[in-house]
């Protein structure tokens, strides 16, 4: 049976690396000199936007005059990577103030940043009439969250010095908040679960193929997991 191809985190991340190369003119420059072909990027980058805008629920082509979704959803795609970015350093915080004998109520309150709150349960209920139960994330959720979790991370002043130390100044986490508030009534609601394998549209999955079929085997290789 054919692999069926959805949108999911790996797709993100090839997006994200040539969209990077193609606005960075040293490393398009260096990735030309090795073989690669501007195209190819191009390529990359476009079917990736096309998947995540079909799995979002929206249908949409590029250059059909019709922007709006595409942008805010490459500004999403940038947002959750900036979030976990500064989630991987507040986790290393946490394990400082440990390790420094900080307070239980300091750590917990780290901890509560940390704590994903973006996942809802879903139950259906099948033909044979046993539930089943999954979770599932809703990309408005999500920002709400990184949003929430912006703004906390600014009012625990206790904490800056040592986000400062790992290179979070008061600038990025200012700046996470507001981009996260920018996105507010941009994103749509529908429900996505992980992955979306079973229920990828047949835009997503033709995209995804592209994506997947494009020449560029060393862009593929940077961002393999």
């Amino acid at each position: 049976m054919a692999k069926d191809e959805a949108f999911n985190d790996n797709v993100t991340r090839l997006t994200r690396v040539a969209e990077q190369i193609l606005d960075d003119p040293e490393l398009l420059e260096g990735y030309l000199d090795v073989g690669g072909l501007k195209e190819d990027l191009e390529n990359i980058k476009g079917h990736g936007v096309d998947a995540a805008a079909a799995n979002q629920g929206h249908s949409q082509k590029r250059g059909d005059g019709k922007g709006a979704t595409t942008e805010a959803l490459m500004a999403f795609l940038q947002l959750q990577k900036d979030y976990a970015d500064v989630m991987s350093i507040v986790q290393a915080v946490h394990g400082d103030l440990k390790e420094a004998g900080a307070s239980q109520s300091m750590l917990a309150r780290v901890q509560a940043i940390l704590e994903d709150e973006t996942q809802t349960t879903l139950t259906n209920q099948g033909n044979d009439g046993k539930r089943s139960a999954r979770k599932v994330r809703a990309h408005d959720t999500i920002r709400a969250e990184i949003e929430k979790d912006g703004k906390a991370l600014l009012a625990f002043t206790e904490i800056h010095e040592r986000l400062l130390k790992r290179r979070v100044p008061l600038e990025r986490m200012k700046k996470l908040a507001s981009d996260a508030e920018d996105l507010d009534g941009k994103l749509g609601v529908r429900l996505i679960k992980k992955g979306a394998a079973k229920t990828a549209t047949a835009e997503e999955r033709e995209a995804v193929a592209k994506q997947k079929g494009s020449p560029d085997n060393w862009v593929r290789h940077v961002v393999a997991p």
